[in-house]
């Protein structure tokens, strides 16, 4: 049986050679292709803009990615690049070449891999808070149903603009705003509330805080310590705007609270005893169940943004789909557990 990747492969060779040659004089007939290592040259040139980064990528000379690109070009009979004092730049050929070549390589590459019997790997790049407080714990689950494969995670906070983990398969990002979600695929609808231990809920019910957990409003919790998961605390001053609070209260109350760098790093606090946490339901579920932590208030969940999948679907690989697929299965998993939370069911 001829592998799949190879069936692929082939179909995209056939599909590249008619875009850029034109018609074959004679049916079934395919032009000599040009060498592997001048499209391999291409596709990192064209990736990063640079004949200089790409020869450090492919630790060669600048001048022999220079030859290569004009070996191709001259194969082709089409320019890739253009060349000019602010850069490199692709031609419109080249932008139509580098999707199709990427997406060559990396089936190549898998085809690869398996006959060598190698372990397949897939990048993922998310959220420090996401990968600590909800993907880490269920990656064992994929790994012993998928021994074949391997995960690349990168979590790393994002400086200028630029995460750490410059190529990647799957990224995993959050957006506070759920209303563009439109064409989006949605992993995760964040549910939010108001978290603490349990002695700090019975602390408040008994009055030695001089507060009671009804639902709050901003005297309710002027002797509370709020604990923030971020410094500029977006999803505690949504909360707090919905529920009564005016500009002057939001600053009075998180002019008193504790930033904290992440979700998991204010989660813990909350389980210590040390204030409220406004809590992802996803990230919290387990330690509900467990009593670790129960509601600050009697107060619904509150729907705000949401964690997004983002992929190349011309560029994904078996493993790539597969390790989709369960990310979505446990996703539904997910909010069927936290369901009961909810005053609907979540998503």
């Amino acid at each position: 049986m001829v592998p799949s990747a190879n069936i692929d492969l082939a179909r995209l060779l056939i599909r590249l050679d008619c875009r850029f040659a034109g018609h074959r004089k004679r049916v079934g007939q395919m032009r000599q292709l040009p060498p592997l290592n001048g499209l391999r040259t291409f596709e990192a040139a064209a990736r990063l803009r640079s004949f200089k980064l790409a020869a450090e990528e492919l630790f060669v000379t600048q001048s022999a990615i220079s030859q290569q690109i004009r070996g191709l070009e001259t194969h082709l009979g089409v320019s890739l690049f253009i060349r000019n004092a602010t850069g490199l730049e692709l031609t419109l050929r080249g932008a139509e070449l580098l999707p199709e070549i990427a997406h060559a390589l990396q089936i190549l590459g898998e085809a690869l891999q398996a006959v060598e019997g190698a372990p397949r790997a897939i990048a993922v790049t998310t959220s420090t808070s996401f990968a600590t407080a909800w993907l880490i714990n269920r990656f064992r689950l994929f790994e012993s149903a998928n021994p074949d494969i391997t995960i690349y995670l990168n979590a790393a906070p994002i400086e200028g603009g630029v995460n750490a983990l410059e190529h990647y398969d799957i990224k995993v990002s959050y957006d506070i705003e759920l209303e563009r979600s439109a064409g989006r695929h949605l992993l995760l609808r964040e549910w939010l509330l108001p978290v603490c231990a349990p002695d700090f809920r019975l602390a408040m019910a008994a009055g030695e805080t001089n507060a009671k957990p009804v639902l709050p409003v901003a005297t309710d919790l002027a002797t509370h310590r709020l604990l923030l998961n971020a410094p500029d605390a977006g999803d505690w001053r949504c909360w707090l705007a919905a529920h009564g609070c005016d500009r002057a209260q939001v600053k009075q109350l998180l002019g008193r609270a504790m930033a904290l760098p992440t979700d998991m790093a204010a989660i813990e606090m909350a389980v210590g005893g040390y204030g409220i946490a406004l809590a992802n339901l996803h990230y919290v579920a387990g330690r509900l169940a467990e009593g670790f932590l129960v509601p600050a208030f009697d107060v619904p969940a509150f729907p705000l943004g949401g964690h997004f999948l983002g992929s190349d679907p011309r560029m994904a690989r078996r493993a790539t789909r597969r390790f989709i697929a369960w990310l979505d299965e446990e996703a539904r998993a997910s909010a069927a557990q936290i369901s009961g939370w909810c005053g609907t069911t979540p998503g």
